[in-house]
């Protein structure tokens, strides 16, 4: 799993039962298995992203993307306050996936 250390910061603001959430699916993905968390793809921030959702007031967000090389790549972790669609958060993915490079 690579997490940069933006996302490392924005993971470690979480309650750390949140994180030990998010990290836990994480995990489950980089071995093969489907995420324990809710989960679907972000299409709007690009070819690939995937989503992982936990539901509340406020919500939480971790947005990661699978490599060709099977490399598990934490893009953006956030807390949800608004409804429906976040463009930030859509922005901030799509932007950090760019950073990223074609994957090979």
């Amino acid at each position: 799993m690579i997490i940069g250390k933006a996302q490392e910061k924005e993971l470690a603001a979480f309650p750390k039962s949140i994180r030990n959430q998010f990290l836990r699916s994480l995990e489950m993905v980089e071995v093969g298995l489907v995420p324990a968390l809710e989960h679907e793809k972000l299409k709007a921030a690009g070819k690939g992203v995937i989503e992982l959702k936990i539901k509340g007031s406020p919500a939480y967000r971790c947005m990661y993307v699978i490599r060709k090389n099977g490399d598990v790549v934490v893009l953006h972790s956030t807390r949800k306050t608004t409804e429906g669609q976040d463009r930030k958060l859509v922005g901030t993915t799509s932007e950090r996936l760019k950073q990223l490079g074609p994957d090979r």
